[in-house]
């Protein structure tokens, strides 16, 4: 296995892509979007107290979304995706 596709991509791209992916999620439990429902739908008690989150729960979510990007970022080298609409098209076969 040849590790040269590592050093051929945009890093600054995967970074800001994890980063995006990371803010959306934040975004979509956020109590003021989706995070009441969603609470409501797992049968949360709103009363109760949230539990207290660690710095793993945060990084952990992050390094998977990095190498997500990552894979991502080599998926669209190897089948020569450059360009908005294909990486659309992308980004839908891999979701």
């Amino acid at each position: 296995m040849s590790f040269d596709a590592l050093g051929q991509l945009n890093w600054l791209a995967v970074i800001v892509g994890a980063l995006i992916y990371f803010a959306l999620g934040a975004l979509w439990y956020a109590p003021q979007f989706l995070g009441r429902r969603w609470q409501r739908s797992i049968g949360w008690d709103p009363e109760r107290a949230p539990p207290q989150m660690s710095a793993a729960a945060y990084a952990v979510p992050l390094l998977a979304y990095l190498v997500m990007a990552v894979a991502v970022g080599l998926f669209a080298a190897a089948t020569g995706t450059d360009t908005l609409g294909e990486g659309v098209v992308l980004g839908l076969v891999a979701g």
